[in-house]
């Protein structure tokens, strides 16, 4: 059973998240992350005594959360793959909420977030290795799903307009691109068919 004070420990991480997320690590000041989750300077300050504090506490959530993503992954190369490909086109998850914000923390230069997102990364490519067998496909797996998370944290779910008269190409104004930036459900699929069949080719 949940505890009033690890709930509330988590309502200011989910906060403080959010405020990085929406705001940056600048505007994410105690003040901000207090009136996000609904305390008081103090009563935040009795869970996390400091910015860093919090810091801290969201790279282990993320670390928590990572090694629920890496062991979801299993140990075939189709679930391995599968998973990895799926799951990066759903960056509004908790998992996904969390690593956005500690990425933040990373590029402003939190060296705790940038070794939990290192190890995070080496984690994922060393079971995609030995599920697949294959260093190249491993490797090109984990690309593909990086840039689908690349493209879900940025919300493209719609197709960009092009305007022809600044691209030299034919058509007129407004008209939608072919291929949105987040592939489809449908094109994750084939994706992942596509680098399963490059196994041992």
């Amino acid at each position: 059973m949940t505890s009033p004070r690890s709930s509330a420990r988590e309502r200011i991480l989910d906060a403080y998240q959010a405020c990085l997320n929406d705001l940056g690590e600048r505007a994410a000041t105690l003040d901000a992350v207090a009136a996000a989750a609904g305390v008081s300077k103090g009563g935040l300050i009795y869970h996390f005594a400091s910015k860093e504090a919090l810091a801290a506490g969201l790279v282990e959530r993320l670390e928590r959360l990572g090694r629920d993503d890496v062991e979801a992954m299993g140990y075939t190369a189709e679930s391995a793959v599968g998973h990895f490909i799926r799951s990066a086109a759903h960056a509004q998850s908790p998992f996904g909420l969390t690593a956005q914000a500690v990425q933040t923390l990373a590029r402003s230069g939190h060296v705790g977030a940038v070794r939990t997102m290192h190890a995070l990364e080496q984690e994922w490519y060393d079971v995609l290795l030995r599920a697949t067998g294959d260093r190249v496909v491993a490797r090109m797996a984990q690309l593909v799903g990086d840039g689908i998370y690349y493209n879900a944290a940025l919300a493209v779910t719609e197709p960009a307009t092009v305007d022809p008269d600044e691209t030299g190409e034919p058509g007129e104004p407004g008209e939608p691109e072919a291929h949105p930036a987040l592939p489809s459900p449908a094109e994750q699929e084939d994706l992942v068919r596509a680098l399963l069949r490059m196994i041992d080719d």
